[in-house]
């Protein structure tokens, strides 16, 4: 039986970091992300946009590979996934927040390890502790996916493990439908046509509760999550046009 240590010698997490000095909530969690990945044995690869030299002093002294990038939020993700796929034979992408879902990373790998999978999507059992809009925006895209590409997996969960040789779905996306958010959405519809097998695995997740209060109380948040459904849904319908 495929252990988490089996897993974590072979898996290098990829992510990515951009807050404003103002931000007091997603910096403490990213930090906690980073420094639990790191003791369970992975190796982490963060692409810094440009966020305040407190929190890249702190990350730094985590001992993550930090690269410093420019350009757009694409191409920054592809950077940090370019720079794991050349440390370990799997590659793990996740928003930097996520720190409950580090102790269920191992599991999404197994089946890539054992040869059963070429890309894994993790699904959440809930979206219970999320704010009311970013739940209702999670469920409708995800339910507009499985409508466009007839797959019922939980892509808007965000997190995405692969073998690392398949790193250049990702990594190749030249942009085209925004270089944004989409940019792990179109690639995955990519290696889907092309005849990749693509699983789900079920983990536990439980999202920060400090995040959920701020981002409720917040229209900026609010319309961002609008904003992504909009943008995520026409360049997913976009890119199943291109790939039939």
């Amino acid at each position: 039986m495929t252990t988490e240590r089996e897993i974590a010698d072979r898996l290098a997490i990829a992510t990515s970091t951009l807050y404003s000095p103002e931000d007091v909530v997603r910096p403490p969690l990213a930090l906690g992300m980073v420094r639990d990945a790191l003791e369970r044995g992975y190796d982490v690869v963060v692409a810094d946009h440009g966020s305040p030299d407190t929190f890249l002093k702190e990350l730094g002294r985590t001992g993550a590979t930090v690269i410093a990038t420019t350009g757009t939020m694409g191409s920054q993700r592809r950077q940090a996934m370019q720079k794991a796929s050349e440390l370990e034979s799997i590659v793990a992408w996740l928003e930097p927040e996520k720190q409950s879902y580090i102790p269920e990373l191992w599991k999404t790998g197994v089946p890539i390890l054992e040869g059963n999978a070429d890309i894994v999507v993790p699904s959440r059992p809930t979206l219970s502790g999320y704010p009311l809009v970013q739940k209702g925006v999670e469920y409708a895209g995800n339910a507009l996916w499985k409508a466009l590409t007839g797959t019922d997996l939980d892509v808007w969960f965000g997190p995405r493990t692969f073998n690392a040789d398949r790193t250049h779905y990702f990594t190749q996306y030249d942009g085209r439908h925004g270089d944004r958010w989409e940019g792990i959405f179109v690639p995955l519809v990519e290696a889907i046509a092309d005849g990749n097998r693509v699983l789900d695995v079920p983990v536990e997740y439980a999202h920060p509760t400090q995040q959920t209060l701020q981002e409720s109380l917040d229209p900026r948040f609010i319309a961002k999550r609008l904003s992504q459904l909009y943008i995520i849904s026409r360049a997913v319908d976009a890119a199943v046009r291109e790939s039939t």
